[in-house]
C-alpha cells in the first residue's frame, strides 16, 4: 500500500513537470513488448501511440521517429535495455500530421531484483530551436561564406571521416582557377567573387549527395565523391564537372586545372591528398606516387578535352594533353 502511494506521488510529480514543460512521455514494458507514448493535455494523460509487439515486429524506431534517425534511436533503445541506467539521444520525432521536429529523449531502464530490465521509461522535449541555433553556429564555423562550401579545416575533417567509412570506389578531385589574379586585376574583385561563388555552386550541384565540396583557400577547390561502380562512372562524373563549369561566362576566358586520384590505390590516393593540402612541399615527391592529372585547359568553353584515366608518365606530366 505504501509503495503504491509512493508510485502515485511520483506519477503526479512527473505529470506536472511534463505538462509544464510541454514534454511527452514514453514507456516500454519488456514482458508485454508494448510501447506507449503519452502527452499531458488538460491535466490528463492522452495516449498518442500504443504499439504492441514493439520489438518483436521491429516497430521501435519505425513508428514515430523520422526514418533518417531510425538507427540512432534503435541504438539508444538497445543500450538502455541492455543494463539499468540512463541514455540521452536527439532524434526527429513525428506526431500525427506534423512535420518531424528535433526532440531530446531521456530514457531510463528499470531492472527487477534479478538485474534484468523490466521496463524502460522516459520523457522527451522539443529542441528544434536549439538545433537551429546550433546548426547556424556550425555553418558559420565550417562553411565558406562566399562559396557556400566547406572551408579548408572542415573539408579535411569530413574528408578524413568519409575516407575512413568509405566502402565503395571514391574519387578525390582538386581544381584551381587559372590566372585568377588577372581576373581580379582586370575585371575587379566583384567579378572575381562572382567566379568563386559560381564555381562553388556548380561543384556542389554536380556532387550532390555523392560527396562533399570544400574551398581550400584562394581559388583552390576540392571534391571528395564516392559510390562509384567503376572508372567509367568516375569519368562521367568528372566530365559533368567540366561541362557544367563551362556555364561560367564573363568577359574573360574561364579555365581551370583539374587533378584527381582514385581510392583503389590507397597509397597514391593519400599522398595525393597530402600533396594538395600542403603536406608535400615538392612536386617531384608527388610525381613519384604515380598520380595522374586530367586536364589543363586554357579554353574550357570552346575546347573539349578527352579525360585520360591512365596514369601519366613523367614525360606526359611535362607535356600534358
Amino acid at each position: 500500500m505504501r509503495e503504491q502511494k509512493e508510485q502515485e506521488k511520483q506519477n503526479e510529480l512527473l505529470r506536472v513537470v511534463a505538462e509544464q514543460n510541454h514534454e511527452r512521455l514514453i514507456e516500454y514494458d519488456v514482458k508485454e513488448d508494448r510501447g506507449v507514448v503519452y502527452a499531458i493535455e488538460n491535466d490528463r494523460f492522452e495516449v498518442l501511440f500504443d504499439i504492441e509487439d514493439y520489438v518483436k515486429k521491429n516497430h521501435y524506431g519505425s513508428v514515430f521517429i523520422d526514418p533518417e534517425d531510425k538507427k540512432e534511436f534503435r541504438r539508444a533503445t538497445h543500450a538502455c535495455l541492455q543494463k539499468e541506467g540512463t541514455v540521452t539521444v536527439d532524434v526527429r520525432y513525428c506526431e500525427k500530421e506534423n512535420q518531424p521536429e528535433w526532440y531530446r529523449f531521456y530514457l531510463v531502464s528499470i531492472a527487477e531484483e534479478d538485474g534484468k530490465t523490466d521496463r524502460m521509461v522516459g520523457r522527451f522535449c522539443c529542441v528544434q530551436q536549439e538545433k537551429a541555433i546550433t546548426e547556424r553556429m556550425r555553418r558559420r564555423a565550417e562553411i565558406d561564406v562566399l562559396t557556400n562550401v566547406y572551408n579548408h579545416k572542415a573539408f579535411e575533417e569530413y574528408c578524413a571521416k568519409e575516407l575512413a567509412e568509405c566502402t565503395t570506389n571514391a574519387l578525390f578531385v582538386m581544381l584551381d582557377i587559372d590566372d585568377f589574379k588577372m581576373i581580379n586585376d582586370t575585371q575587379g574583385h566583384a567579378v572575381g567573387d562572382m567566379v568563386l561563388s559560381q564555381t562553388g555552386s556548380i561543384l556542389s550541384e554536380v556532387t550532390g549527395d555523392r560527396g562533399i565540396v570544400g574551398r581550400l583557400g584562394g581559388d583552390e577547390f576540392a571534391v571528395f565523391a564516392s559510390g562509384f561502380q567503376n572508372s567509367v562512372e568516375m569519368e562521367e562524373f568528372c566530365v559533368s564537372l567540366r561541362e557544367n563549369l563551362k556555364k561560367i561566362i564573363f568577359d574573360m576566358e574561364y579555365s581551370v586545372s583539374i587533378g584527381a586520384a582514385k581510392t583503389d590505390d590507397e597509397s597514391a590516393f593519400r599522398m595525393f591528398i597530402m600533396r594538395q593540402t600542403g603536406q608535400f612541399t615538392r612536386r617531384k615527391e608527388a610525381e613519384k606516387t604515380g598520380l595522374f592529372f586530367m586536364i589543363r585547359s586554357k579554353k574550357i568553353r570552346s575546347r573539349k578535352r578527352q579525360i585520360r584515366w591512365n596514369r601519366f608518365s613523367h614525360k606526359a606530366m611535362k607535356n600534358p594533353c
